[in-house]
């Protein structure tokens, strides 16, 4: 058995939607030099393969949902036949490399039996390799706000406080694959332009299947940029007003209006005050420095070599002057795009909605 596979898990808000974008885009490009990304976990991101983890539990979960697993015929047949027909088509690949990647493994999977799960399907077909990148606990924190406003909530997010907040406790993550996998099969990388290999998550995720992506492949722009401290400002309060979800489907007024505001999110983005900031950074000391003796070999405890944080005030307010300049750009951004403004679609349509996107490659 001379197959590696590669399970890269995340973890939120480290570019995994770029990795999955260049899995997925260039599946057979990948296939011809020995690396294949499967389709039946899903894709781009392998949502499936974090739900078939979940067990029972993943009934209850959004995934189900993102997934098309609503009925419950669907849903059924997904737990009867998910395992064999992902180990049928990494088999019949003939591939010695395969990627499974989904950021959701990093924060959903909270119990051992979870991952158990995911080792008794992978292990009979290959070496299990569990790749994860991480960034400092106030970065994560600013990125989510911006997905999590893109998203459509109507109210700040609440700051991490204890210390033990599962997605932002690397320690306790990580040793629950290290636990199933072995120490010596988890692969752990800072996410820092400085010390990504080639600068970038997408070079550096394939530089540790020993990897060159040529210039034949298709890579992504930049996806899901978070947005400044203003825009995320106005988004918050417009949330209230116009819902990303009417019922069960997309609001089709929605549409568009998360990426009219990327084009103009240029200020300023740290939208926490500094002193918050700095306290989760303090929270996570001690756990962080168990990561970075344990996973990385480094006996000085220090995870993020890099890491910064910026004295700007806190810009939790948003001037009558600056909504009014925003809302004129919307105007305009919609009548440039919808020339037909009476031509609305009707609720429930399909529409396109930007605002729910999973990672970024630079947030």
């Amino acid at each position: 058995m001379d197959r590696d596979i590669y399970l890269h898990i995340g973890t939120m808000k480290t570019g995994t939607t770029a990795v999955q974008y260049v899995g997925s885009r260039n599946r057979e490009r990948l296939r011809q030099d020995g690396i294949y990304y499967p389709k039946v976990p899903g894709g781009p991101s392998h949502m499936k393969l974090a739900l078939y983890a979940l067990g029972d539990s993943g009934e209850k979960t959004p995934l189900r949902t993102n997934t098309g697993l609503t009925e419950r015929t669907a849903w059924d047949g997904f737990r009867r036949s998910f395992a064999d027909e992902l180990r049928e088509e990494i088999r019949g690949s003939d591939c010695k490399q395969i990627v499974l990647s989904s950021e959701h493994l990093s924060w959903l999977l909270h119990q051992p039996s979870a991952v158990r799960r995911v080792a008794d399907l992978l292990r009979p077909i290959g070496l299990v390799k569990v790749v994860c990148y991480v960034r400092p606990q106030h970065e994560l924190f600013l990125s989510w706000v911006s997905t999590a406003i893109k998203m459509g909530i109507t109210r700040q997010p609440t700051v991490p406080h204890t210390g033990k907040e599962f997605q932002y406790d690397y320690e306790t993550m990580l040793n629950l694959w290290a636990n199933e996998f072995g120490q010596e099969n988890i692969i752990v990388r800072v996410y820092d332009p400085k010390l990504l290999t080639g600068g970038d998550v997408v070079t550096d995720f394939f530089a540790v299947l020993r990897h060159h992506l040529g210039p034949d492949f298709i890579t992504p722009k930049n996806l899901n940029p978070r947005l400044d401290r203003d825009t995320m400002n106005f988004l918050l309060i417009l949330n209230e007003h116009l819902p990303r979800f009417v019922g069960n489907a997309l609001n089709p007024e929605r549409a568009g209006i998360v990426q009219a505001l990327e084009a103009i999110s240029t200020g300023p983005r740290q939208w926490t005050d500094p002193a918050v900031l700095r306290r989760i950074v303090t929270l996570y000391q001690e756990s962080n420095a168990a990561v970075a003796a344990r996973f990385l070999g480094r006996s000085d405890g220090i995870l993020f070599p890099n890491l910064t944080i910026i004295d700007d005030p806190a810009g939790n307010t948003l001037s009558i002057e600056k909504a009014v300049e925003i809302a004129v750009h919307l105007w305009r951004w919609k009548v440039t795009r919808r020339p037909k403004l009476g031509e609305r679609p009707k609720l429930g349509q399909r529409a396109t909605d930007d605002g729910g996107s999973n990672e970024s490659t630079s947030a």
